[in-house]
């Protein structure tokens, strides 16, 4: 089936004719309206504030847990000592 499926696709002509400028139109154009710069900024900084505190809460963690509990169960002498 997937044979007989390239060799009709191969013998097919193009229904349409090439024109100048098909691969530019490919292009993406981007455009922001001047009255929403304001607030995309400011959302902007927030989801970055955001993504950075998660990051430094995220890498607190094992220092806060040991902190609290010596030895817990992610320290190498409590997995010796429950063996």
């Amino acid at each position: 089936m997937f044979a007989a499926q390239a060799i009709a696709l191969v013998s097919t002509s193009e229904p349409v004719g090439r024109r100048p400028g098909a691969l530019r139109s490919t292009r993406p154009h981007l455009a922001l309206p001047s009255a929403a710069t304001h607030a995309l900024l400011l959302n902007g900084a927030g989801v970055v504030a955001v993504w950075a505190l998660g990051g430094f809460y995220s890498s607190l963690g094992p220092g806060f847990t040991r902190l609290i509990s010596p030895d817990g169960p992610e320290t190498p002498a409590a997995w010796s000592s429950s063996r």
